[in-house]
């Protein structure tokens, strides 16, 4: 194939893959532990941690590959070493991706008490588990008001976060303000939150105060009517 086929920027981005293959070979030949980090089944893509824009560059390879179904391993190229040794070492220079179709379990809340709800006052916030809290889940957030807690082993759906809940969700959705008479009130914790950080409660400014008072009292109203 001639070098008139290849379009100009495959050309360099390929160029500086080879060159960066040859500086990870060598960090593979001081530090041989590298390699076994790599899982056998999995495609690498090498991102250097000295070049942005070809960062940039080999991202898109790693979204390509990853929504034909590959498993992707990215491997940092040329991180420079930290002084403090409690930092460097925890510094992740292979990072094992995987993408997520998470899908509902069979069975939801298969045992007496594994549904689990909790309030969070403080945080305005719900959670809700199908599982007893017993399966780890990773939060994935799905609108700006919901979040699904997923198993990511497995990928099933174990329960999920419910954001601003009186604030915002029981407004679109009041009969949700049922759940509240079964719920656990007690804070959420970061392993419950699967890694969100949930944004501030929301204050009502002046002038709205009373129109939130108005519109929980219609939907109340409504409610019991």
């Amino acid at each position: 194939m001639s070098d008139e086929s290849v379009p100009r920027d495959i050309a360099e981005q390929t160029t500086k893959n080879l060159a960066l293959l040859g500086r990870f070979l060598r960090e593979a030949l001081n530090e041989p532990a590298l390699l076994d980090r790599i899982p056998d089944d999995s495609m690498v893509v090498l991102m250097p941690s000295d070049d942005p824009e070809f960062a940039r560059r080999n991202l898109g390879l790693i979204t390509r590959a990853m929504e034909s179904g590959k498993n992707v391993v990215i491997q940092r190229v040329g991180v420079p070493l930290l002084d403090i040794p409690a930092w460097r070492a925890n510094e992740r220079t292979t990072i094992e991706t995987k993408m997520l179709s998470p899908r509902w379990p069979a069975v939801v809340a298969p045992e007496p008490g594994d549904l689990v709800i909790v309030y969070d006052r403080d945080r305005d916030i719900l959670l809700v588990d199908f599982f007893g809290l017993r399966r780890q889940g990773m939060g994935v957030p799905i609108t700006a008001e919901a979040a699904a807690r997923v198993d990511i082993d497995v990928q099933e759906v174990v329960g999920y976060l419910l954001v601003g809940f009186l604030d915002r969700v029981v407004l679109a959705a009041p009969h949700l303000t049922s759940l509240l008479r079964i719920a656990e009130f007690r804070a959420v914790t970061i392993d419950e939150l699967g890694g969100l950080v949930p944004p501030p409660v929301s204050k009502p400014g002046p002038g709205t105060e009373r129109e939130t008072a108005e519109s929980l009292a219609n939907e109340f109203s409504r409610l019991i009517a």
